[in-house]
């Protein structure tokens, strides 16, 4: 014999006038934005994007080169060899005393923790013949100018990992020059249309004083904040869940054990709505005092008196002011920087073809001047290592990697393409140790007129690519067709010959490089 149940039917009124329950708050709103414990899976997609934390790159170079001792310590008998790592050795930058190298002074050290000195890094690429155009691509391809694949900052802007196809960022890349001739080494490699079966290189453009950089990055923000309507429409679900749940606080039917409930939860709520509101506030028109009053001769940026500007450090201070502001706002995530600048002074530029090289009147000088190009850089690194990242944990100099560098590795000594000068600043979000001078160099040394090579440069540029986002088989399509960049296992330099010398890296010259790169 069974006894049938009893049920209830509730009214409407009775549902609509109950009480809110635990388990139906939960349910609730982990339906509509986030349960606990936090279920990803449950976040809606715009959310989840916002969160997704920002990588970003600043890559200067240098035109022509700098001798190895001007910028890497005379005596490194004391350096760490890395067990089971060919040729790799370290030595923490804060474990040297006294000034580094001439271009490594006393003004880094508050920077070593945050930076490496990377010495030994190669191009690898068989013959090669004067100046070199190619360094943020890994090749030479035995002449000037680029015959195939891409520089890495074009690579990672096409990139769909990196830059998905919604992705609504302004600016993919950002590239900064002295003049249009400058803008070689940012570039691509096409198939030519109007010669089949041909190819031909197209220039990235860059922008060209300091005027026209603030009008490309803020000429459509707002001075006074934005609108109130503009910030109804950008307003992110978090916080609109969080105005529901403020309101929920204050409803009288909540019970007592709900509230302590509700409180916990819109802890974490809070939380997470400062770190994806946080960006909004930064994003106005800065207000700067801009060097650039107009536009003059594109070869002669500062020197020309059209151009208006009286102070070079004022021009560049601006542009790394406003490179942090791009990325505090998400403006873009990529920047390229080209630098043939040496002194604040801008007549010193006229007539002197470009004054980083033929008119440097020894290796020292020659040193000094590159060293304006890197110090900007360290003022950049400093500066991003003081403000928090918006999108993350963090500072935005923790979630960025900032490189200097330049197309040669010597500048007295035949122009050759061993131990590139590499100095960087950051971790790229985890990707990379930081505090260390690296030496890449083969062991025994190999010496060719004093310079020594070392491991692919080319694995430093696939750690950066890596560390943005970009995947091995994306950046594998952008090379002579073994992989990214060039290589060869011999070398033609100038009567320096080797038919082996990078053999040992051929199964690894597509991977990241050792050691640095942790991610």
């Amino acid at each position: 014999m069974t006894t049938a149940k009893k049920t209830k039917t509730k009214t409407s009124q009775e549902i609509a006038s109950r009480h809110v329950s635990r388990r139906q708050f939960l349910i609730g709103s982990g339906g509509a934005f986030l349960a606990l414990p936090l279920l990803t899976s449950l976040i809606p997609e715009r959310a989840l994007a916002a969160l997704a934390p920002r990588r970003r790159f600043v890559g200067m170079v240098g035109p022509c080169g700098v001798d190895h001792y001007q910028l890497y310590p005379a005596n490194y008998a004391d350096g760490t060899i890395v067990s089971g790592m060919e040729s790799v050795a370290y030595k923490p930058l804060k474990n040297f005393t006294g000034q580094i190298s001439r271009m490594i002074d006393s003004s880094f050290v508050d920077m070593y923790d945050h930076m490496n000195l990377i010495q030994g890094l190669s191009l690898t690429g068989g013959y090669y013949q004067g100046h070199n155009h190619c360094v943020l691509a890994g090749s030479h391809s035995g002449l000037r100018n680029p015959q195939f694949g891409a520089t890495l900052d074009v690579a990672m802007e096409q990139s769909l990992n990196l830059y998905p196809a919604s992705s609504a960022i302004p600016l993919k890349a950002l590239r900064i020059g002295r003049s249009i001739q400058d803008g070689v080494y940012s570039w691509k490699v096409v198939p030519d249309p109007a010669v089949p079966d041909t190819m031909k290189c197209v220039l990235s453009n860059v922008v060209l004083g300091d005027k026209n950089l603030f009008n490309l990055l803020f000429a459509n923000l707002g001075t006074g904040g934005a609108s109130a309507q503009e910030q109804s429409n950008r307003k992110l679900v978090v916080a609109k869940v969080f105005e529901d749940l403020q309101r929920l606080q204050t409803n009288p039917r909540l019970s007592k054990d709900d509230k302590s409930t509700l409180d916990y939860y819109m802890t974490g709520i809070r939380d997470l709505q400062v770190k994806v509101g946080a960006a909004p506030p930064v994003c106005t028109k800065p207000t700067l005092t801009l060097q650039a009053t107009g536009n003059g001769n594109v070869y002669q940026l500062p020197s020309d008196p059209r151009w208006g500007i009286t102070s070079v450090d004022a021009m560049y201070d601006n542009y790394m002011k406003m490179i942090e502001l791009a990325f505090a706002c998400d403006l873009t995530r990529i920047v390229y920087i080209n630098s043939a600048i040496f002194d604040n002074d801008p007549a010193k530029y006229i007539g002197t073809d470009y004054g980083l090289h033929h008119n440097a009147p020894s290796s020292d000088v020659a040193a000094d001047r590159q060293n304006y190009g890197l110090k900007a850089m360290q003022k950049l690194a400093r500066n991003l290592s003081k403000v928090t990242d918006p999108f993350g944990g963090g500072t935005l100099l923790d979630n960025s990697l900032v490189l200097w560098t330049n197309e040669l590795g010597a500048w007295t000594t035949a122009h050759n393409t061993f131990s590139i000068p590499t100095v960087t600043f950051g971790k790229g979000g985890g990707y990379f140790k930081s505090g260390y001078h690296v030496d890449y160099r083969q062991r025994p040394l190999i010496n060719f007129a004093g310079y020594n090579p070392g491991r692919p440069q080319k694995q430093l540029l696939q750690s950066i690519m890596l560390s943005m986002g970009m995947t091995k088989p994306e950046y594998s399509q952008y090379g002579d067709g073994s992989g990214f960049g060039e290589f060869k296992a011999g070398i033609n330099q100038f009567g320096m010959v080797d038919a082996n010398v990078f053999s040992r890296y051929a199964a690894e010259h597509n991977d990241p490089l050792p050691f640095l790169s942790i991610g």
